[in-house]
């Protein structure tokens, strides 16, 4: 039997490397804009990073090896998790593909921490399935907690990770006070080096503008953006019903990460509209959820439908690069 084209693609180990290759090419050619300073409250401690990094060739190298750091994890975080039931590493070749789409996120930013913090927290919490291990608790939060020093109101997101650790029956007495204490742990070395560099109101006012309320307001937002956006979330959604549709094909450990990687995409989406001034850094947390399940919509299913789907979604991405370049 012939096969399909989304078939070879899914399941052949030289797809990653070859995307990978498409990838950094798209990444260094195509031309984007320099980021703009990222001034607003809701990013914390991030304009103690000098700007010169994050633009022009510096930041879009920078850029390119964090994500390259990120599609090697995406393949050591699916290898030891077995989250497909076949040999495939279309997860890491999915992330890599859509971070080559959205040209906003070439240039070294907030949103690849958040990223990198964010799989490393999932890997982290997924271990911990069924074990309760605070060790384990501790490094999940730890991430987390990390990432808010750049947004703060990311350390919002303990509250759904506490309910993760539930639903993954993780979560005892012990490991509820090691998360406690792996949030605290950043912001005790951030309160040490205020007070050792005599700069006390770094730590004050890194609250008092952590708590500040910004009204939603998407002006700021560019065209290329929102393409770029959309077509992330479509493809978290394809994966996300074909999920609830097939999900009893999967065993029980692969359901219950599948579930929570849902929920999480489904949180971020959500915290978009409330802070479009963070567009892309949630931008980036959703291209992680849907790097997962939509990565595994195109492994396991195998029909005319979904091949058509398959070449369809890749020629959008193409007038998705194309349009990014042109507004």
């Amino acid at each position: 039997m012939q096969q399909s084209l989304q078939s070879i693609i899914s399941k052949n180990q030289f797809s990653l490397p070859a995307v990978c290759l498409l990838s950094i090419i798209i990444w260094l050619l195509c031309p984007t804009k320099d980021v703009a300073t990222w001034e607003v409250p809701d990013y914390g401690l991030w304009y103690l990073l000098p700007e010169s990094i994050q633009t022009g060739l510096t930041g879009r190298i920078i850029g390119l090896v964090i994500t390259s750091v990120m599609v090697y994890a995406m393949v050591e975080f699916s290898n030891t998790l077995v989250l497909l039931r076949v040999s495939s590493r279309m997860l890491s070749t999915t992330l890599s593909m859509l971070m080559a789409i959205c040209l906003c996120l070439h240039k070294f930013q907030p949103a690849h921490i958040a990223m990198l913090a964010t799989l490393s927290s999932y890997l982290y919490l997924f271990s911990s399935y069924q074990k309760e291990s605070p060790a384990l608790n501790f490094s999940s939060h730890l991430f987390v907690s990390i990432m808010s020093l750049l947004c703060p109101k990311l350390l919002l997101f303990t509250i759904p990770l506490w309910l993760f650790q539930a639903r993954l029956s993780s979560l005892g007495f012990r490991g509820f006070v090691a998360t406690i204490l792996a949030i605290l742990t950043p912001y005790w070395f951030f309160f040490t080096f205020a007070v050792l560099e005599d700069r006390i109101d770094i730590f004050t006012d890194f609250f008092v503008k952590a708590f500040d309320i910004i009204l939603p307001s998407a002006s700021s937002l560019k065209e290329s953006q929102i393409v770029a956006y959309v077509f992330v979330a479509l493809t978290f959604i394809i994966g996300h019903v074909h999920f609830l549709i097939t999900k009893a094909q999967d065993k029980l450990r692969q359901r219950t990460i599948y579930e929570v990687v849902t929920i999480h995409g489904l949180v971020v989406i959500a915290a978009t509209f409330f802070m479009p001034h963070c567009f892309n850094l949630f931008l980036g947390l959703l291209i992680i959820d849907a790097s997962i399940i939509g990565g595994r919509f195109w492994v396991v299913s195998d029909n005319r439908f979904t091949n058509n789907l398959f070449i369809f979604q890749m020629i959008m991405a193409g007038i998705v690069i194309a349009l990014s370049i042109n507004m």
